[in-house]
């Protein structure tokens, strides 16, 4: 507002995994002279940021407020993200899981895939044993699941830039009209709850 704006538009994480989203709408019904509008991205990570490059790509092409703030309404289950965990010892350590399900897959090896789901909230998609094999199903699910027309896609790591990289090279070849606009490593406040090992993935279309 000191600077001159006169509308908002806030892009929070999902309001099923963080308090956010409810934070910043309390917070800006201070601000009765502007207008604002919060979005809940029913998503995490890239899964947000994803959305936030799109409004910044619409608002330099000129598009209004209200033609924005509907669009984003209108795809809000436009952005899909999943992540391949290498160990599910952080989730249970977060209290993500339960105990003796995280100890029995420690001892049998098994690797998760997780998403959020329409209500934002995380869910497992496939359980694998095996690093290869949970990749690969990653990259199943993706190509199963990638939407038609423009597609954005955002590239993540948790200190595995080399499966990162090699996931890179595959998602070209099964994704080939896509456009890899974000590839890099998770803030250390999301991999304290997924630890080292993770891949991740977000779908966008961007049409």
């Amino acid at each position: 507002r000191q600077k001159g704006y006169r509308k908002l538009i806030a892009i929070c994480i999902s309001s099923g995994l963080s308090g956010t989203f409810n934070t910043v709408k309390t917070a800006l019904r201070e601000y009765t002279d502007m207008e604002t509008f919060v979005f809940d991205s029913k998503s995490i990570s890239m899964g947000t940021g994803i959305f936030a490059l799109w409004t910044a790509k619409a608002i330099e092409k000129g598009m209004s407020f209200s033609e924005i703030t509907a669009a984003l309404l209108h795809k809000q289950n436009d952005s899909k993200v999943y992540y391949y965990m290498d160990t599910l010892d952080y989730l249970r350590a977060g209290g993500r899981i339960g105990k003796v399900t995280g100890l029995i897959g420690k001892v049998l090896g098994i690797k998760p895939i997780i998403s959020c789901n329409e209500e934002g909230i995380y869910y497992t998609v496939s359980l694998l044993r095996g690093k290869k094999s949970g990749i690969q199903r990653l990259l199943e699910i993706l190509k199963k699941h990638a939407p038609s027309g423009k597609i954005w896609l955002a590239l993540m790591n948790g200190d595995a830039a080399k499966e990162a990289d090699n996931v890179r090279r595959q998602l070209s070849e099964i994704l080939p009209n896509a456009k890899l606009i974000v590839n890099k490593a998770i803030t250390a406040s999301l991999a304290v709850h997924t630890g080292p090992g993770l891949i991740g993935v977000c779908m966008f279309c961007a049409d």
